[in-house]
């Protein structure tokens, strides 16, 4: 990721945070009118995504990593929604791929059967075939709760 240019201390004079609601304003006018990304992240001007402004000013320094948002939804700026993520942590908190047809994450129809499987760290594990969709949800949600604990999405 690349730093953000400004100092916690030049950020903090520049807006201001509400860590309880999440809204970042500018000390200018007060306004919070940022455009979305293409992904859906809050962006000031071209500056940086609203999230990691606001890991800047809380913390004092850029974020090494992503920062996840605990609940998914990227526009929830709020202090306790966000942590620090590897990017495989970040991606087992996401919503399902796009070609996902099962409609559970890591689950899908091979072989007459429900395949579970999950990635971790490059790794394809198989996680066995079941009966049922559920069956085979149930299998991955145990693993990735396993492999990644709290950055496991929620079913």
């Amino acid at each position: 990721m690349k730093p953000i240019p400004l100092t916690a201390a030049e950020l903090r004079e520049k807006f201001s945070y509400d860590p309880i609601t999440g809204v970042l304003t500018r000390r200018s006018d007060g306004k919070s009118d940022w455009r979305l990304s293409s992904e859906g992240y809050p962006v000031v001007a071209n500056f940086a995504y609203v999230h990691r402004i606001v890991w800047k000013m809380q913390t004092g320094s850029d974020a090494i990593h992503r920062i996840d948002h605990r609940n998914q939804v990227r526009h929830d700026n709020r202090w306790d929604n966000l942590r620090e993520a590897t990017a495989s942590q970040n991606r087992f908190n996401g919503g399902l791929d796009v070609n996902n047809t099962s409609g559970f994450r890591g689950v899908f129809f091979q072989a007459n059967k429900w395949r579970a499987q999950i990635t971790v760290d490059g790794r394809k594990r198989h996680l066995g075939y079941y009966e049922t969709r559920e069956a085979a949800s149930k299998a991955y949600l145990a693993a990735a709760q396993r492999f990644v604990g709290e950055f496991a999405a929620k079913p």
